[in-house]
């Protein structure tokens, strides 16, 4: 169906060259362990790449099975707000990272286009790799996920679409950008600004994400 989600039917572990991406760009303390960042070919609605913690799976899976079994919304609900509760409170424990990438970036994730940024698979593994940063360095690792859907339902509340969740202004405080435009942001400085420590969005990368603070 058109618009609708991939189901992932391959999963890997990163590779050296992509660690070496992330870790240039994170550094490795402020990243989970290499081992608990699992990539899949799966991707969201219309092939959209996306990264969750895996909290959210015992956060929403229990509901989204009774929703199925049942046809119930409202059996739906009831359980979904105790397994809500409990998964919120084991994100603390988050054990690790599901990075979706789709079927064609999935193969290598350090793929260079330097015509074009969205075609970019090692601008995109920086992207999503924020999103992990964001729940390694969040005392909730479910914070982000939360956060970004708040921001993509304002985007296409206000007529902007759920793409206006990522449009930021080089420059505007870091703290008051929704979780989508961070990880724009330090998209722009790997691909447009070729890692510069010389530009502006290096502040960036040096005051807030070289130090974990989301």
């Amino acid at each position: 169906m058109p618009g609708s989600a991939t189901m992932p039917r391959r999963f890997r572990l990163l590779t050296d060259a992509e660690w070496t991406i992330v870790t240039r760009v994170f550094t490795a303390d402020k990243l989970p362990y290499r081992w608990r960042v699992v990539i899949t070919d799966g991707a969201g609605a219309y092939g959209r790449p996306f990264t969750i913690p895996t909290s959210l799976l015992t956060t929403a899976a229990p509901a989204a099975f009774v929703a199925a079994v049942t046809k119930n919304p409202l059996v739906a609900a009831i359980v979904a707000v105790p397994t809500g509760i409990v998964g919120t409170a084991l994100s603390f424990m988050n054990a690790g990272f599901i990075m979706s990438v789709g079927t064609g970036p999935y193969a290598d994730l350090t793929a260079r286009d330097r015509s074009d940024q969205e075609a970019d698979c090692a601008a995109l593994l920086v992207h999503e790799m924020t999103h992990v940063w964001q729940g390694r360095n969040s005392k909730l690792a479910l914070t982000y996920v939360w956060e970004s859907v708040i921001a993509q339902c304002r985007g296409a509340i206000s007529g902007g679409g759920t793409g206006a969740a990522y449009d930021y202004t080089p420059g505007m405080a870091w703290t008051s950008m929704n979780p989508e435009q961070q990880a724009h942001a330090v998209e722009d400085w790997f691909w447009q600004d070729a890692e510069s420590a010389t530009v502006q969005r290096f502040d960036y990368i040096r005051d807030f994400v070289r130090k974990g603070r989301p």
